[in-house]
């Protein structure tokens, strides 16, 4: 039997919204692509209130790629490599959390520039070959250089990419195994003359968690071998440098039990770090400790100073150092701070709310660097510890509130493709009587939702998004466009306004669904306890809108007008 024209042009409909649902997909997703977007403000560092010589000679930076802190701590409760010689004999940090989205290439810019992903802006892939040009000049590489130290960065093509212009030596760009990239730390250590800061990556347990999931013999029989290869690689480093050496062990993010990370879950977030050499205290910390911390702390060690965008301190409370070393980063830190709140609030133009603050802290930091040169040194840290604390509270406020500006551009162009490209099909739909069939109208939002979920399965195997808020974000994102339209339907109903007709609902169920979903993100990062919670809420909205924009505005109000606006 032919194909009518009628059903032609239905068909052909239906391909107009499967598509506009994929290019919003698309462009929603590209909020976070590989296009360096951070927000980059004017800060003068300060110098160090002394000269300070490395608390090590040498600091070596090693990321075991994808390890879950519970693998971990039951890795080293089994007395088995590097794991357990950090629980036993070194720093061992019981909170740590990684940064959102929590990608590989993100964490590592976050961990070696001390700072969030929404300053520095990288939020991607695509350096793996050193194709793109980032603006990354704050980082802990960069600084060392500075002072006449080495670095190397070796087996790593995302950290490689990320800084290989502030580097001395790349060693091998490329993935490799965990057993060749031992040997290859080896064969450096056996030719000598090493260099001051090196950093190294293990990324078999990654392979293993995406392959077999968080929770499998395979994931942890991987991680324990890395334990172990980077346990010979601590004594033979230790042993060639006489003991002047820190190994500074961490991951980048955890795995969900079937494999994946992206997302916020607990076993996602919750990273490992611990600290293991010359001068580390013996000790389980359980400060929360942030993963962008890292960077500041090498800064710390080497004796240099602290990258301009550092949203916290170091971490002290790992080492065996003077009162005086740690007053004097205290202060560092708190100047630092201080400049940042003035080139921040310069930059989104709130300088004249903040001047006043920032005149009280210069003057009780002025308190402090006298105490500091009078040798007063527990006065002087007690002096900067008051003014960190308020000055974190003041730029956490500048920065969400420069946040929020940013996304809500983003926000309005999303907001205005989803209502236009909803008012062209609602016209065209109405005009062919599209609109008018319930069957016609659930078969369109089945083949939208058909299409968002093998999307986002697609595109999960290249993010490496987890699975759990892309799903939650699906179900919020129905239950806001039913609370919208149904307002809608209410207001029609008790005739408070006129009948609104279906080209007209379709429309505004549409951008009222997303409004309510958008709102209650917002809110949940307001009522956060994390004072920068507000920022993840933010980063959230990339799903909010593709669930709201694609499912909602092409789905269910197309089938509640069919119900209920059809004459």
């Amino acid at each position: 039997m032919p194909i009518s024209k009628k059903e032609v042009i239905s068909i052909a409909i239906i391909l107009l919204i499967s598509l506009s649902g994929l290019a919003l997909t698309l462009f929603t997703l590209n909020v976070w692509d590989v296009t360096q977007k951070g927000i980059l403000f004017n800060v003068d560092v300060p110098k160090l209130p002394a000269e300070y010589k490395p608390i090590a000679n040498h600091t070596v930076v090693v990321l075991i790629d994808g390890l879950r802190y519970d693998t971990a701590l039951r890795i080293a409760k089994e007395g088995k490599g590097i794991l357990s010689t950090i629980y036993n004999e070194g720093a061992w940090f019981e909170k740590v959390e990684t940064v959102f989205p929590s990608i590989s290439p993100v964490v590592r810019a976050s961990a070696l520039t001390a700072t969030l992903p929404e300053i520095h802006g990288y939020t991607g892939y695509g350096v793996e070959n050193y194709n793109l040009s980032l603006n990354l000049d704050f980082n802990v590489f960069k600084l060392a250089g500075e002072r006449g130290y080495t670095t190397a960065i070796i087996a790593d093509p995302l950290a490689g990419g990320e800084f290989w212009k502030w580097v001395d030596e790349v060693i091998e760009n490329k993935w490799l195994l965990d057993e060749e990239v031992h040997n290859l730390f080896i064969n450096l250590i056996e030719k000598g003359d090493l260099p001051n800061l090196i950093y190294v990556c293990y990324v078999d347990t990654d392979t293993a968690g995406h392959k077999y999931g968080g929770i499998s013999s395979e994931y942890y029989n991987t991680a324990l071998n890395a334990s172990i290869f980077i346990e010979e690689d601590f004594e033979k480093f230790y042993n060639a440098t006489n003991g002047d050496a820190i190994f500074i062990v961490f991951s980048d993010h955890g795995h969900t039990d079937k494999g994946g990370h992206g997302g916020t879950e607990r076993e996602v977030m919750h990273s490992f770090l611990g600290f293991i050499g010359k001068n580390v205290i013996k000790a389980h910390i359980y400060e929360e400790i942030k993963i962008y911390q890292i960077g500041a702390t090498v800064s710390f060690i080497l004796g240099i100073p602290l990258p301009k965008y550092s949203i916290l301190p170091p971490i002290f409370d790992a080492f065996n150092t003077s009162a005086e070393r740690v007053a004097g980063y205290k202060i560092h830190f708190a100047h630092l701070k201080i400049n940042q709140i003035r080139g921040l609030a310069e930059e989104i133009g709130r300088l004249s709310d903040v001047e006043g603050r920032i005149s009280e802290l210069n003057s009780t930091l002025s308190e402090a660097y006298k105490a500091y040169g009078d040798g007063n040194y527990t006065l002087a840290e007690s002096l900067a510890d008051g003014i960190i604390q308020e000055a974190v509270i003041i730029f956490n406020k500048l920065l969400s509130s420069a946040i929020f500006n940013k996304i809500l551009i983003k926000v309005g162009i999303v907001a205005l493709l989803i209502g236009l490209t909803s008012i062209l099909l609602a016209v065209i739909g109405k005009r062919y009587n599209i609109l008018y069939s319930i069957a016609g109208g659930s078969a369109l939002y089945l083949i939208s939702l058909i299409l968002f979920i093998i999307l986002f399965l697609a595109v999960g195997e290249s993010f490496s998004m987890s699975g759990r808020p892309i799903f939650s974000s699906l179900i919020i994102g129905i239950i806001s466009g039913l609370i919208a339209y149904l307002f809608i339907l209410y207001l029609s109903k008790s005739g408070r306004i006129s009948e609104i007709k279906p080209h007209v609902a379709i429309p505004i169920a549409t951008l009222a669904g997303f409004l309510v979903q958008l709102s209650l993100f917002i809110i949940s990062g307001i009522i956060s306890i994390e004072p920068l919670e507000i920022q993840y809420a933010f980063t959230g909205i990339v799903l909010e809108i593709v669930s709201v924009g694609i499912i909602i505005g092409y789905g269910i109000s197309l089938i509640l007008a069919n119900k209920f606006f059809t004459k």
